[in-house]
């Protein structure tokens, strides 16, 4: 099966902790991409720091891809919140939410919004 993961929640949001587990999970026995738009483009900047209590997703999504998930995030979310490309994780694709985005629907067997 193929899932695609749409993340719009930013650092510190709860939801960012669900799409990051089901993905590890699903990547288990699954393909899995995931789409950062809005806020969620910040989740892939390196060189994060968070406050105890709070999980690194950085960490995270560098061991996720490690183990075979593919990360999108739309660019132009990115310029707007003064992300750089020489900011992202490693590996991290920056794509174009109108091309992109419904290639990730076309491909995807189900499709999961995480806000």
């Amino acid at each position: 099966m193929n899932l695609g993961i749409i993340l719009t929640s930013g650092i510190a949001n709860s939801g960012v902790n669900t799409a990051l587990k089901l993905a590890d999970a699903a990547l288990k026995k699954h393909n899995v991409k995931i789409f950062c738009y809005e806020d969620g483009v910040a989740v892939t900047k390196k060189g994060q720091e968070p406050m105890r209590n709070f999980t690194n997703t950085g960490n995270e999504i560098e061991g996720l891809i490690n183990n075979g998930l593919d990360i999108i995030i739309c660019g132009s979310c990115a310029r707007a919140r003064g992300i750089k490309e020489n900011e992202l994780i490693n590996r991290v694709r920056t794509g174009k939410t109108g091309k992109d985005l419904p290639e990730l629907i076309d491909w995807a067997d189900k499709i999961v919004m995480v806000k």
